[in-house]
């Protein structure tokens, strides 16, 4: 896992440099009214941000062992799996874009509160079985 998180974190990367400079300027669109150039904003950041996290993907769907014995050694292979895991969930995350955040900006906190909470309960539910699992066999 400590091999693998690294890698997948390259992904986002672009994501959150444009998260940094999207921010302020929904925020100001907003403030004047300019809905429309707030949707164009958030479509072409999320552009920039599917097409410059897509090669990585690939190049990490296809070179994970690469990465991984390059990077760390050939004794960190059994990473494979969780890199390939968390490059898919950082990929999701890319893809999603700046929804929550652009909440924020927008200033509306309480629906993303929501949509957090409801996200985590829907995953504590689901992944309930291997949370007993994982308790129960200590």
């Amino acid at each position: 896992y400590n091999a693998a998180l690294p890698i997948a974190l390259v992904l986002p990367m672009g994501l959150h440099a444009i998260n940094r400079i999207l921010m302020p300027c929904i925020s100001e669109l907003y403030a004047q009214g300019d809905i429309q150039s707030v949707k164009e904003a958030y479509r072409t950041a999320a552009r920039w941000a599917f097409y410059g996290a897509l090669p990585l993907f690939f190049a990490i769907i296809l070179f994970s062992q690469r990465f991984i014995t390059l990077l760390f050694g050939k004794e960190y292979l059994p990473a494979t799996l969780p890199l390939l895991i968390l490059a898919c969930g950082s990929f999701l995350n890319v893809i999603s874009g700046s929804f929550g955040e652009t909440l924020i900006a927008i200033g509306r906190t309480k629906i993303n509160m929501i949509l957090s909470f409801s996200s985590l309960t829907f995953l504590i539910h689901k992944l309930s079985p291997c949370i007993k699992v994982v308790f129960t066999h200590r």
